[in-house]
């Protein structure tokens, strides 16, 4: 009978702590994200300062006609990949002005991480 109970009281003890586990990870906190992704737009590129290699790059999303360009910074720890999925040199973003990107910046400053020339 001892054992009987014994077990009954572990089952109990299971159960009630899979059940408020599973509701303690929906109320759990709120993960929020730091990057957003630009899947397709035209850009533009201006450099600021050509030394660091520091810029502007201005986006017109292809899927919205009617909203303005927005503005992003890069500089020289942004990545440049080409539409081959090739790393090159940032110094080279200039030449890409004017051609479709997808690029993924920092949503707290506006900051470029990476920009991907599409075909």
């Amino acid at each position: 009978m001892n054992i009987r109970r014994k077990f009954i009281k572990t089952i109990a003890s299971l159960l009630a702590t899979l059940l408020f586990s599973a509701s303690a990870m929906a109320y759990g906190p709120v993960m929020r994200e730091s990057t957003e992704v630009v899947e397709e737009a035209r850009i533009t590129i201006e450099m600021t300062d050509k030394a660091n290699i520091a810029g502007t790059l201005t986006a017109k999303l292809l899927e919205c006609s009617g909203c303005t360009p927005k503005s992003y910074h890069f500089d020289s720890n942004t990545l440049l990949l080409n539409q081959f999925g090739a790393k090159r040199p940032i110094s080279e973003l200039t030449n890409w002005s004017g051609n479709r990107a997808m690029f993924t910046f920092r949503k707290a400053d506006g900051q470029v991480v990476k920009v991907q020339i599409l075909p």
